[in-house]
């Protein structure tokens, strides 16, 4: 379970979202994983209108390298936006506690009249990741080139997360 809030790219307001993750088939011993998701993002932390995702996630792990790709598609209540997304995550453990990578995201608009920013119907942002863990605790950082939000050619990001793992 995933609790966290977020400035929206859409209304630029933050807004409150939890997400339910679980897994359906292998394991950390199997060296591989396939999961779902469900996702309600709120428009703002006033407003509970909002948003449902679904998700199928798929992980490898094998001699230190990990890799993730998520696809993930969902929609407002009243179908009059959607959109698609397809993240991948690729890293290689280069210290028990350390991972070095990259991550990389693109989401496409599937059904709705407004364009994200620059008129376009795709946004995208990638880059080097550096990953740390100790125990149920980690910790990220990712940095790259980006298109979210951006209304003319392209822009740059960094991104940091924090979070734990319950079991």
């Amino acid at each position: 379970m995933v609790l966290d809030a977020q400035r929206r790219d859409d209304n630029d307001k933050f807004a409150p979202a939890i997400t339910a993750q679980i897994r359906i088939f292998g394991s950390e011993a199997d060296g591989w994983a396939v999961g779902a998701l469900g996702r309600y993002k709120a428009e703002a932390f006033a407003e509970l209108e909002g948003e449902l995702e679904t998700g199928l996630l798929v992980s490898w792990n094998k001699h230190r390298f990990h890799g993730d790709l998520n696809v993930v598609a969902g929609g407002d209540f009243d179908g009059g936006e959607a959109d698609g997304e397809l993240l991948g995550r690729g890293g290689y453990d280069v210290f028990p506690f350390l991972r070095i990578g990259a991550e990389g995201r693109a989401r496409y608009r599937l059904a709705g009249k407004v364009d994200l920013p620059g008129g376009r119907a795709w946004d995208a942002f990638g880059g080097a990741q550096l990953f740390a863990f100790a125990d149920r605790y980690f910790g990220a950082v990712t940095g790259g080139p980006n298109t979210v939000g951006v209304a003319d050619g392209l822009g740059w990001s960094v991104i940091a997360s924090a979070g734990g793992v319950m079991f």
